[in-house]
């Protein structure tokens, strides 16, 4: 309905605020372009007044075109597309719910992306050809970057499900481009070869292994090789070259969290977990496995896989900081196992990366490195398991090793 602008109470408002001069002559000049499609929000005060609840930078942008005698389509001189409470479209109703469910702590990035879905949606179906992302973001007041992202993961978390559990928005956009990327290999994959595809289903589960491996048997593997996402330290160095790389700090912790007492389970006893584990956390990992049932005894002190072809680094603060050249990972053991007969002597491993052009993931280990350790833990026949296989190079030293290779990757 149209109310006359001068019919309208404003209370103090909380909001200082309304964007630059820049941005609201943009929104002023959208609104004498296309109208005023969104209506403000009244309270009738039935005194034959009405007080603004929602829409104060719409009253505001509106009152300016007409006291400037500019028009604006379908709204007449002096008044404003309005809504009462208690009378409101299905689109205002919608967006007075997402208000109000924003306000709330727990408000998750899930919920976020399907009311934006839904928002976005309702008002490009009544404003068909007119409604664009910039109109939903002026509206919900977003950034254009992020709601194009929540769009995004609304749409796609109808396909596939599984994004939903990323713990944080930015790992969920890493996963559905993860998804979408894979889609396009695997269709390629089935097209070229449908049969190898098959036999590689023998070997390496797609599957998230915290719910996969409970599947495993108790103690029925003989070495695990773990190496999980670490958080933060790799991914700031790698994410503009790994978008679906999904390695935020709070979701690989937890993941460690959930896998390591399963990992203990299925291996058999007196057996060798090696578990690549983050420089800063060298403290609370030793306490972590000792919780689960692992024993240290003679392994307190971290093997390191030197790399020493690393002369460059993508570093936040390379005027201050030394290239980072090694990994660390500990032989955990389960029970008192003892190490198979090979060259090694030391707890220092020295082994080119494998070459950034033939990289698979971001994380991947050299094969020679594997295999050496996986002769110093296993026997020929035994099999070796990856819960994190990510580029399966770790399957690929076991069957070079004649292991038998078993793993599991959340996108293969």
């Amino acid at each position: 309905m149209k109310i006359s602008i001068a019919q309208i109470v404003i209370d103090e408002r909380l909001r200082d605020e309304y964007g630059t001069d820049k941005d609201i002559e943009e929104f002023k000049t959208s609104i004498k372009d296309k109208g005023l499609l969104q209506p403000i929000v009244l309270s009738d005060l039935k005194n034959g007044s009405y007080k603004l609840v929602v829409g104060e930078r719409r009253l505001r942008a509106v009152t300016q075109i007409h006291t400037a005698g500019d028009t604006i389509p379908n709204v007449p001189l002096g008044y404003i597309n309005a809504e009462i409470m208690g009378e409101l479209s299905p689109e205002m109703a919608l967006m007075m719910e997402f208000e109000e469910n924003e306000r709330r702590k727990n408000f998750t990035w899930e919920e976020k992306a399907k009311y934006i879905k839904k928002i976005h949606d309702m008002w490009a179906r009544r404003y068909k050809g007119n409604w664009t992302l910039e109109m939903t973001a002026h509206l919900l007041k977003i950034a254009l970057g992020s709601v194009s992202d929540y769009l995004g993961l609304g749409s796609a978390m109808e396909k596939h499900p599984e994004i939903a559990k990323a713990e944080t928005l930015r790992s969920a956009v890493k996963r559905a481009k993860n998804i979408k990327k894979q889609e396009v290999r695997r269709i390629e994959a089935e097209e070229n070869d449908p049969e190898q595809l098959k036999r590689a289903e023998s070997v390496v589960v797609c599957a998230d292994a915290r719910q996969w491996i409970k599947q495993v048997s108790e103690a029925s593997i003989d070495l695990v090789n773990f190496d999980p996402p670490w958080g933060e330290e790799v991914s700031h160095k790698v994410a503009e070259n790994w978008e679906s790389f999904d390695d935020d700090t709070e979701s690989a912790d937890e993941r460690i969290r959930d896998l390591l007492p399963e990992i203990f389970r299925v291996l058999k006893p007196d057996r060798f977990c090696i578990f690549w584990f983050r420089n800063q956390a060298y403290e609370s990992t030793i306490e972590l496995v000792e919780s689960v049932g692992f024993s240290m005894k003679g392994s307190r002190n971290a093997c390191l896989w030197i790399k020493p072809d690393k002369t460059t680094d993508q570093m936040r603060f390379p005027e201050k900081m030394l290239i980072h050249g090694y990994e660390n990972f500990f032989l955990l053991r389960k029970g008192d196992p003892l190490l198979y007969k090979t060259d090694q002597k030391t707890n220092v491993f020295m082994f080119a990366r494998v070459p950034r052009g033939l990289k698979i993931h971001p994380t991947e280990k050299p094969r020679m490195l594997l295999e050496l350790l996986i002769k110093m833990t296993t026997t020929p026949g035994e099999t070796v398991l990856d819960p994190c296989a990510g580029s399966g190079s770790t399957l690929h030293a076991a069957y070079n090793t004649m292991r038998k290779p078993l793993g599991c990757e959340l996108s293969p």
